[in-house]
């Protein structure tokens, strides 16, 4: 039934000083770590197949998510031929790197299965988290999430909104953004995979953007245990898990 993933890029660029990055990006990379902890300690068994990933190199130019995502491509995500994952309920964990490994990173995947399938055309959909922690003071007290994408990624869109819905009732508040662009999700929904990206609302107003100053203390706990909790639902909803 196809692939899904949960990423985020791991990468801070400030242009003087150190680089804590903890709004941008380590809320998203850590969020990907905190669900791919949950998720191997349930004892849920998706149908379809899960990666959790954390991209290099989002700020030069989306290369890690690029690299990952023509790979996704060339095994046969949306609109391929086909694509093998594991089946069996087994569970592990890789670290691995895409780049001159020959696609090491899925064809040890494929390789760990003792039994393997393939599906004609495959679907691969993407939850991608940027930015996902800071509680701006221009949103009237609101906890606000943006979720950016085409309209055309109403699937994932659609499982978002109700995982929110099911986890945080009315407290997170959901905008829709149609105009994607500059994070990780574009390297799939370029390829006409969908995608979306979850951003904290008003992220341009970002007052420690590429800064020094982007430190924990920035962090809202409340809005980002709420935007995880709503990846983790959808994520689980889409991989065919109950969420």
């Amino acid at each position: 039934e196809g692939t899904v993933t949960l990423g985020g890029h791991y990468d801070s660029r400030p242009f003087t000083g150190p680089a804590p990055g903890a709004v941008d990006n380590g809320s998203g990379a850590a969020a990907v770590l905190s669900v791919a902890r949950a998720v191997a300690a349930a004892s849920t068994k998706p149908r379809r197949g899960v990666f959790f990933v954390a991209f290099a190199a989002e700020e030069p130019g989306l290369w890690g998510s690029e690299e990952f995502s023509s790979r996704i491509k060339m095994l046969g995500g949306q609109g391929g031929d086909s694509v093998s994952f594991l089946e069996g309920g087994q569970s592990f964990t890789k670290s691995a790197m895409c780049g001159q490994q020959g696609g090491a990173l899925l064809q040890n995947q494929a390789a760990r299965g003792k039994k393997m399938r393939s599906h004609e055309k495959a679907k691969h959909e993407a939850l991608i988290l940027d930015e996902v922690a800071w509680k701006s003071p221009n949103l009237d007290g609101q906890m606000v999430v943006n979720l950016e994408s085409y309209d055309w990624s109403s699937h994932v869109l659609e499982n978002l909104a109700q995982s929110s819905l099911t986890h945080n009732g009315a407290d997170l508040v959901l905008t829709h953004s149609s105009h994607p662009f500059g994070s990780d999700h574009m390297s799939f929904l370029d390829k006409g995979m969908q995608a979306v990206l979850s951003i904290h609302g008003d992220d341009e107003k970002y007052p420690h953007y590429h800064k020094s100053s982007d430190t924990i203390d920035n962090v809202d706990p409340a809005l980002y245990t709420m935007i995880v909790k709503m990846n983790a639902g959808a994520l689980l909803r889409l991989a065919g898990a109950d969420a």
